[in-house]
C-alpha cells in the first residue's frame, strides 16, 4: 500500500461475515462484525530515535462495532492482529519523518497535499473527509433514519455522493472527496444529508454551509500554502418544507485540508479570505536583538453599560513600554468592533506586559474607565513559538475585562503577529 503520510495518518478496517444465499438467487449483504481503526504515524513515534531503512509494528488492535444507533456508543467486539511494514522514501530527510510523526511532541505541516502539475494556474485543492454525523434529525417511523451526503461542486455541478448508513443518527462514512478548482467555485459549498427511503422520495434532514476562505481567515500564514482543519459543523435542520432553515440539530465532524497556490500573493489572499492585508505584511524589517510586534484589537463583548442609554462609546488605550496609544471611538454599544492594528518595535524586555484601558467617552465631563485588562505577553510568547525555526509567529487570545469592582465582565479578542530577530 502506497501514500502520503496525510492518507495513511488514519486507517480503518472493516471486518463483515459472508452471508450464504438460501432459498434466493438475490445476494445477501455481508454483515457488518466490527471496525479496527488506528494511527500509523503515532504508532511509529517511540521507533524513531535513530533512522532505520524500515520500520515494523505488531500490535492487537480494539474492534468495535456501534451498539446504540440513538447516542453513537460503541462496543468492543474483539481484536485483530496487525502486522505492518513500513518504508518511508530513501530521499526523506529523518529530521522530516521525526516532525511529520509527532516525535517528542513536534508538529508538522505537510508542504502539499496535491501534486503541483494538478493544480493549473490560480487553482485551489481542498481534501474533504467527512467523518461521520453526530445526532441527526430522525426521518423515519423508528425514530431512526438511513443518512447519506450529497452535494454539487464546479461549473459542471458534478454530484458526489457518501454511502447509506441505515438505521442510525451517528452515522460513519469515513469518505474522501478530492476537489479542484477556483478562488470563485470554493467560496461557498453546501452539503446536503438526505434520509434515503426505498419506496417514497429521499427526505431533506438538513444541511451544512462550508465557507472554505472564511474557515482559512484567521490562519493564514506566511510561507505555507497547507492548511489543515479537523472540525465538528452545526448541522441545521430542515424546518420547512421548501428548503432548509432553522435551528441546529445535530454536528459532522469533518477533516479539510486546504491547499492554495504556492507562490500566492499574501496582500491579496489577506482580502480574499476577509482579513486585514496589513496585518500580514512579509516583514517589519527588525533590527538585531528587538522584537516586533503588530498588535491587533479586534473587538470585544459584554463590556460595562456606563450612560443613562444602557450602551457605552467605547474606545481602549493601550500600554507597551513607554508607548500610550488608542483606538477610535464605537458609538452606543457593549459590543464594539475596533479592528486596529498598533505596530511596536522594541526590546523584548520592554514588551513583556500589556495593559489596556477600556474607556466611555463622554463630551461634557471626564472619560469614564469602563474596565482594564492586563495581558501577560512573555507567557503567550513561551506558549506559542515560532514554527520550524520561523523568525515570524502569529496567535489570537481572549482576555478577560475587570470592570470598576475588579469583577470579571466582558472579554476582549486579541491578534498578535511577532517577529523575532
Amino acid at each position: 500500500m502506497l501514500g502520503t503520510a496525510f492518507g495513511l495518518r488514519k486507517i480503518y478496517i472493516s471486518l463483515f461475515h459472508e452471508r450464504k444465499k438460501i432459498l434466493s438467487d438475490k445476494p445477501k449483504k455481508p454483515l457488518l462484525i466490527g471496525v479496527a481503526k488506528f494511527d500509523i504515524l503515532k504508532e511509529l513515534r517511540h521507533q524513531l530515535e535513530a533512522p532505520k531503512p524500515f520500520y515494523f509494528i505488531d500490535k492487537w488492535f480494539a474492534v468495535e462495532i456501534q451498539e446504540n444507533p440513538k447516542t453513537g456508543a460503541n462496543k468492543q467486539v474483539g481484536e485483530i492482529n496487525l502486522k505492518l511494514r513500513i518504508e518511508w522514501n530513501p530521499m526523506l530527510n529523518h529530521q522530516i519523518v521525526q516532525a511529520i510523526c509527532g516525535f517528542n511532541g513536534a508538529n508538522y505541516i505537510p508542504t502539499e497535499i496535491f501534486d503541483p502539475k494538478e493544480l493549473n494556474g490560480n487553482q485551489c485543492g481542498v481534501d474533504l473527509l467527512i467523518k461521520k454525523g453526530l445526532d441527526l434529525p430522525p426521518s423515519d417511523l423508528s425514530g431512526l433514519s438511513d443518512p447519506y451526503c450529497i452535494f454539487n461542486f464546479g461549473k459542471s455541478k458534478t454530484e458526489y455522493r457518501t454511502q447509506t448508513c441505515p438505521n442510525t443518527l451517528y452515522p460513519l462514512w469515513r469518505e474522501r472527496f478530492k476537489l479542484i478548482g477556483s478562488i470563485e467555485e470554493f467560496k461557498k459549498l453546501e452539503l446536503v444529508f438526505m434520509d434515503y427511503d426505498t419506496v417514497t422520495k429521499d427526505d431533506v434532514l438538513g444541511s451544512i454551509k462550508l465557507k472554505f476562505w472564511k474557515l482559512l481567515g484567521e490562519n493564514l500564514r506566511q510561507n505555507q500554502s497547507v492548511y489543515i482543519f479537523k472540525k465538528d459543523f452545526d448541522h441545521i435542520k430542515k424546518t420547512d418544507t421548501r428548503k432548509v432553515v432553522g435551528q441546529i440539530h445535530g454536528k459532522v465532524s469533518m477533516i479539510i485540508a486546504i491547499q492554495i497556490p504556492l507562490n500566492f500573493d499574501y496582500n491579496e489572499w489577506a482580502q480574499i479570505v476577509g482579513i486585514q492585508p496589513r496585518f500580514y505584511e512579509p516583514s517589519l524589517e527588525v533590527p538585531q536583538g528587538k522584537w516586533g510586534l503588530i498588535f491587533n484589537v479586534r473587538r470585544a463583548i459584554g463590556i460595562p453599560s456606563t450612560d443613562l442609554n444602557g450602551f457605552s462609546d467605547a474606545y481602549c488605550v493601550i500600554h507597551i513600554g513607554t508607548e500610550n496609544l488608542k483606538t477610535k471611538i464605537q458609538f452606543k454599544t457593549l459590543n464594539p468592533i475596533w479592528k486596529e492594528s498598533f505596530t511596536f518595535i522594541d526590546d523584548p524586555k520592554e514588551l513583556k506586559k500589556i495593559y489596556i484601558d477600556i474607556y466611555d467617552r463622554d463630551k461634557f465631563s471626564k472619560d469614564d474607565r469602563v474596565g482594564d485588562v492586563k495581558i501577560p505577553f512573555a507567557d503567550l510568547v513561551s506558549a506559542h513559538p515560532p514554527r520550524n525555526g520561523c523568525s515570524v509567529t502569529f496567535f489570537k487570545e481572549w482576555f478577560q475585562i475587570f470592570d470598576k469592582e475588579k469583577k470579571e465582565h466582558g472579554k476582549i479578542l486579541i491578534w498578535f503577529r511577532l517577529e523575532m530577530n
